[in-house]
């Protein structure tokens, strides 16, 4: 993400490395007119002769000298020209500040790269913090949740040992009981609406900050289901299965989505996908954890990844 600061400091970025350029480019032209003075001014000392030709090049620069310094610069004694000493010197001075001044741009082209490089990351930054507070902000949105519950009732007792086992209708009138019992628990917490699809009971409440409250009442009513039943040789085993959604939304359509978690091998658990995952990790002072329980395929050939919310010790 591009921001005006970013593009401010690219442009300027681009006017430093245009002066760099300038200045290196200048500062090899003076180099090399250095270069060239100093071999015409030992091309004359030792009368080589070799530069002989360049000198109307070279009394460009000595009428440049006289006219900066004035006429008083020593010419011609000993083969020393004067004004092409002092060209020579004056060119290594200018040299050095152009060096100084690539220097400068250098650094600052550096400084102006490491300042690009930290406003993009403060912008990501800010734009990641921002996803992630929206993306809170739509979890926080699910108030309602949906607890559908499905009990099996099974006799304890092995066979060839005098007593006669239930009947099938005999068991499913025990499992309507359990059931029935576990629906007066329940009733008990304030704000939960209740509805049925045949043998499973389906709970829904618009306040999923507390569902704390519903998880110990439900677990609560299971145990003693369970104890009671147990004197008359009936165990139970239990299902339950939980996503939380946003106003609006049906009940139903969610117990609809998350149904397929009834299919699993797994009993006597609460069962969620991770969205009521993210939603139960936002809640202050949460009485319960979720474990992974692992990825499975599901019943519309999806694979997701299924959590079991655990009683903390």
């Amino acid at each position: 993400m591009v921001t005006d600061n970013v593009k401010n400091f690219e442009n300027l970025k681009k006017v430093v490395k245009f002066f760099e350029h300038v200045s290196t480019g200048i500062m090899i032209i003076v180099l090399l007119l250095v270069f060239l003075s100093a071999f015409h001014l030992l091309d004359g000392i030792f009368e080589i002769n070799w530069m002989k030709g360049m000198s109307g090049f070279f009394d460009i620069f000595k009428n440049f000298m006289t006219t900066c310094f004035g006429p008083n610069i020593k010419q011609n004694i000993d083969g020393i020209d004067g004004r092409e000493v002092l060209f020579i010197l004056v060119g290594i001075v200018v040299t050095y500040f152009l060096s100084q001044i690539k220097g400068a741009c250098n650094s600052v082209y550096k400084n102006l790269g490491k300042k690009v490089v930290e406003e993009k990351e403060r912008v990501e930054l800010e734009f990641n913090n921002e996803l992630k507070q929206n993306l809170i902000n739509d979890i926080m949105a699910q108030k309602n949740f949906v607890l559908a519950i499905k009990l099996n009732v099974r006799w304890l007792v092995k066979e060839g040992v005098g007593l006669k086992p239930p009947t099938e209708e005999e068991l499913n009138k025990e499992k309507l009981t359990a059931l029935t019992k576990f629906y007066e628990d329940m009733k008990t917490v304030s704000g939960l609406k209740f509805s049925k699809d045949e043998d499973i009971l389906i709970i829904s409440s618009g306040d999923v900050e507390h569902v704390d409250d519903v998880f110990n009442m439900a677990w609560k009513s299971i145990t003693a289901i369970r104890a009671e039943f147990k004197t008359r040789k009936f165990g139970i085993r239990m299902k339950m299965i939980i996503d939380s959604y946003k106003p609006l939304t049906s009940a139903l359509s969610v117990y609809k989505k998350i149904s397929p978690l009834f299919d699993l091998n797994a009993s006597n658990e609460i069962l969620c996908y991770g969205n009521f995952k993210n939603r139960y990790e936002l809640i202050q002072d949460a009485d319960y954890y979720l474990a992974v329980k692992g990825k499975y395929e599901m019943s519309d050939s999806s694979e997701e990844t299924v959590w079991s919310i655990v009683k903390k010790s």
